[in-house]
């Protein structure tokens, strides 16, 4: 997988997350390279849901590696990503949820799926979320919320999503420079 190092250059980590989402679903694994289809790579913290997976694999596409960090469009940093991901052949991009801005940068430069995940409800109980979660465990999981909550998530779906941006700068930094 790639991520930035500290000095803006890429390093290859070991393929895949061994861990992942709060959700007590542990024995979830990412599709297997041999499997065929659209190469693709999964932008995300968090381990596919089993159900996430199946609809990988009927959408054709093949998850060959992991990304946790994506640069921001537009930086040497993102052509020297997106390049070497074209480089090892990767047409497809899959999230969960990234920035509009990267979200519009990938589209440009890859097919973009999206794994919709609905917000059902939130939880100060970490054993209640863990039950929720034990009630359809390959769509649902829980995550820890900055308040001390858990966000109870199911997923919906598997989208194909093009975005753009059109932007018009209505204040410049060097407007706003104090003299």
């Amino acid at each position: 997988s790639f991520l930035l190092g500290g000095k803006g250059e890429l390093k290859l980590l070991p393929t895949y997350l061994s861990g992942g989402s709060m959700s007590s679903n542990s024995n979830s694994k990412i599709t297997s390279p041999q499997g065929g289809g659209v190469k693709c790579v999964y932008l995300g913290r968090h381990k596919l849901l089993p159900a996430q997976e199946r609809a990988i694999k009927k959408a054709g596409l093949q998850i060959v590696d992991t990304c946790f960090l994506v640069p921001t469009p537009g930086t040497p940093e993102y052509w020297s990503f997106t390049g070497r991901l074209k480089v090892e052949g990767i047409k497809a991009i899959v999230t969960v949820a990234l920035p509009p801005h990267i979200l519009a940068g990938l589209c440009k430069e890859f097919d973009v799926y999206l794994l919709k995940m609905q917000n059902v409800s939130v939880t100060s109980s970490k054993e209640e979320a863990e039950k929720w979660v034990a009630e359809s465990p390959d769509f649902r999981t829980y995550l820890p919320s900055r308040e001390g909550n858990y966000r109870l998530l199911e997923f919906t779906a598997l989208s194909k999503v093009k975005i753009t941006i059109e932007e018009t700068v209505v204040v410049s930094s060097w407007e706003v420079v104090q003299r």
